[in-house]
């Protein structure tokens, strides 16, 4: 296949889920407040009228899940148009951060992982609305963003752009402590160049900053021995005994399995192609 064929492809294919996308994201402006946001709101109004988190609201979610609610109630308010444009505008965040990290893979990159993105978020339905891993999303999104513009550069850009990649992971964490997996990679890549000493110091620094101040802010409050309670406790005990399907079975066993399963080997196959025609 020649190469102005292949860009065709794929930038139909690219089209297609955007517009897909579009779609989707139309069909969702009337979404209601529903699942976990409503009992996140409840605790972010509880926080906003002076109760202390985990002290006097038990719960087992992390300081940036209530900062977040926290923000959006003090800002546009607890309705459902104000959490729909909560929702809608972590998403867009979430892929333009993706759109950035992926600005060197081509013309059509950013928008294929934007859309992919988004379609994914929407088509789960209004539960998925707001959801931990959608603001996690987007700090990992511009934290990749950040490590791959570091690619190449040298010098104080450098070291700026491994910052804002440790903030970043730093942020996540607060939201989801998963995304501390990612922690020895960004360290691993800070550690390279001329002034690696510095730049690791700088990457490890900006990461713990955001956990430092929820801390302070915590302790301040008077909930931060409540959270240490809940998490060694509870919440790591607890998860440590749950068990869990893996990915191709809950695809299997579903009624969507099969639909999900060929839009993966499509994507899959033309990625393929694409990355040849890239190498060749």
């Amino acid at each position: 296949m020649r190469a102005s064929g292949l860009r065709v492809l794929v930038g139909g294919a690219a089209v297609l889920a955007a517009l897909a996308a579009c779609r989707l994201l139309w069909q969702s402006r009337g979404w209601p407040l529903v699942h976990d946001t409503p009992l996140m709101h409840y605790i972010a109004w509880r926080i906003l009228e002076g109760a202390a988190p985990y002290r006097d609201v038990f719960d087992m979610n992390f300081p940036g899940v209530y900062a977040a609610h926290a923000l959006l109630l003090a800002t546009l308010g607890p309705g459902d148009l104000a959490f729909r444009a909560f929702d809608l505008g972590m998403l867009a965040a979430a892929g333009a951060g993706l759109a950035c990290a992926l600005r060197s893979s081509g013309a059509w990159g950013g928008l294929a992982a934007a859309s992919l993105f988004a379609l994914y978020h929407v088509a789960g339905g209004p539960w998925l609305a707001g959801q931990r891993e959608l603001l996690l999303c987007v700090f990992l999104a511009w934290g990749a963003a950040a490590v791959m513009a570091s690619i190449g550069a040298t010098g104080a850009r450098r070291t700026r752009l491994l910052a804002g990649a440790g903030l970043a992971l730093g942020a996540a964490i607060l939201v989801k402590p998963h995304a501390v997996a990612l922690a020895p990679a960004v360290l691993l890549w800070s550690w390279r160049g001329e002034r690696r000493a510095r730049d690791l110091a700088v990457t490890i620094l900006a990461a713990g900053l955001p956990g430092a101040v929820a801390l302070a802010w915590l302790w301040w409050s008077g909930g931060l021995a409540a959270f240490v309670d809940i998490t060694f406790g509870y919440l790591i005990p607890l998860y440590s005994r749950l068990g869990r399907n893996d990915l191709l079975h809950e695809l299997v066993a579903r009624d969507y399995g099969a639909a999900v399963l060929a839009g993966l080997a499509v994507w899959s196959a033309l990625g393929i192609v694409a990355l040849g025609g890239i190498l060749a």
